[in-house]
């Protein structure tokens, strides 16, 4: 829309005076409200906008203005500008960015008459009565607070433990907890404030767990400095990852004596203990660093499968490899499921075992997943779902596995599951390779099935149905090759359907 020869006191007149730079949102905003009857300031203050980092002091730089409107017999905040644009990050965590975020114009609800509890964490004014709060706060006050954006109360987020904008510790790890109504696809961002006052991105070095309805924000600190954490949140429209909130954390030196620990704050730069402290924690990256797998536990795609898990459940999970991890799961709806089980470790190119991962037991909604990880290092479960009919699969649930075993230690796979293994329990044999010429045991759970069968080769061997529990003990042959269990499920039909595939095999190796 071309807006020329307007004048200046009318409303087209100030569209034009916005599209030229001489008037603002707000004057508009006014005026409109001017005309409708309806009471309305302009507030000054200042504001942590964006490039405001948590912890800084308010300078001129910070100064901004935002209206206030007299409305069914009470004031109401709204900020013009700030609820029609926003910053627009990537969806990969690692990914995310700092600076140059593309600046994009969209309808935000948040500032339009925004809570006062919630308009103080990002707006100041000059004047504390405008704050409109039972009690003012300080400018010092304010800067404590943490920096928090439209999406988290857009979200309704909240923390367990109220965090300040400035946090220290003498701890290489430092946690975050915030409380969601629902799952949402977050992702966090660390980077490490330099002596010069320039930003080094840190990768692998923030995790983030959904544990029930909380989300575990988890950051490493390899070394006493001044570090960022932000925390993203995806907008349930776009995708596009928007900051939800952040935070400063100080890591400070922590120096034992023999009466009593004292804790003493250092820079980055001025000692020669911190300078030791940097070479340990180089020397011992791989404990702290995570793979950039953004987020871990279920997605938001979850919910459309009906899909629950142990509330308690953490899907970061530690082993030594003396145990398989297990895993219990509910999907309410009906639908295909498969599974990948990749390997991340450092300097390793990514592979997938997911041979190392089985379903073992698929009874109406109830799933029951064993991982038993082949090596030592990091391991993303990730589970997928898909409706009866189609071939696109999302993902419901990813888990991390880190796998502290020997080196030396050989761990078999386990059976592959097939598209017919459902209502169907695998209590042995759980290795999915089979030595030649030997007798193995056969005993799974097929309650809906008329027959259960091993093939290998040409050659069929019946199990025996033993109160909806298929026996048998089945010599493997002196060839090698694949073992198949078959399934059929109409008692006057001759089709088989496939269950189970093993290897016969001579010997392992990777």
């Amino acid at each position: 829309m071309e807006l020329t020869d307007m004048c200046v006191d009318t409303p087209l007149g100030l569209l034009r005076g916005i599209q030229l730079g001489t008037e603002s949102y707000h004057v508009l905003f006014k005026r409109l409200c001017s005309y409708a009857g309806l009471h309305c300031e302009i507030i000054q203050g200042f504001s942590k906008g964006e490039g405001y980092k948590p912890g800084t002091r308010m300078s001129r730089r910070f100064r901004n203005s935002w209206t206030a409107a007299y409305l069914d017999g009470s004031w109401h905040f709204i900020n013009c500008n700030w609820g029609a644009r926003y910053t627009k990050g990537t969806v990969k965590a690692s990914e995310v960015k700092s600076r140059d975020l593309d600046l994009l114009y969209r309808y935000d609800d948040f500032y339009f008459l925004t809570d006062p509890d919630d308009h103080i964490y990002q707006h100041f004014p000059d004047d504390p009565k405008l704050q409109l709060l039972g009690k003012a706060v300080s400018m010092e006050e304010f800067v404590r607070l943490p920096v928090l954006k439209s999406p988290f109360f857009n979200n309704h987020f909240n923390f367990i433990a109220k965090p300040q904008a400035t946090m220290k510790t003498s701890e290489s790890k430092f946690e975050i907890i915030i409380a969601l109504p629902k799952t949402m696809d977050l992702a966090a961002k660390l980077h490490l404030q330099s002596a010069d006052g320039t930003m080094e991105s840190l990768v692998g070095k923030t995790l983030v767990r959904i544990i029930g309805s909380k989300a575990v924000v988890s950051a490493y600190l390899p070394h006493p400095g001044t570090y960022y954490l932000t925390v993203y949140t995806a907008d349930a429209h776009t995708g596009d990852m928007e900051c939800a909130c952040s935070f400063q954390i100080k890591k400070i030196t922590a120096t034992r004596t023999a009466c009593t620990d004292t804790v003493t704050e250092t820079t980055c730069t001025d000692t020669a203990t911190e300078t030791a402290s940097i070479d340990t924690a180089t020397e011992t990256a791989y404990i702290g660093t995570y793979p950039d797998v953004d987020f871990l536990g279920p997605t938001p795609l979850a919910r459309k499968y009906g899909f629950q898990i142990n509330k308690r459940m953490d899907p970061s999970m530690l082993t030594d490899g003396s145990e398989r991890i297990k895993m219990n799961f509910h999907v309410t709806t009906h639908c295909k499921l498969t599974h990948n089980f990749i390997c991340l470790s450092k300097n390793q190119e990514a592979r997938d075992f997911h041979q190392h991962a089985l379903l073992q037991t698929r009874s109406g909604s109830g799933l029951s997943y064993w991982l038993n990880p082949p090596q030592a290092g990091f391991y993303l479960f990730s589970l997928f779902a898909a409706e009866e009919g189609s071939t696109t699969f999302v993902c419901i649930y990813k888990a991390l596995v880190e796998s502290k075993m020997a080196e030396y230690s050989y761990i078999p796979p386990y059976p592959t599951t097939l598209r017919k293994w459902f209502d169907c329990k695998l209590h042995q044999p759980l290795n999915g390779e089979l030595q030649l010429s030997s007798k193995v045991d056969f005993h799974l759970e097929v309650p809906t099935a008329t027959d259960v069968a091993v093939v290998i080769g040409q050659k069929w061997h019946m199990l025996n149905n033993q109160e909806d529990s298929w026996k048998g003990a089945i010599y493997t042959g002196g060839l090698s090759g694949k073992l198949r269990v078959y399934a059929k499920f109409n008692a006057s039909g001759e089709s088989y359907s496939p269950l189970l595939e093993y290897t016969i095999t001579s010997s392992h190796c990777y």
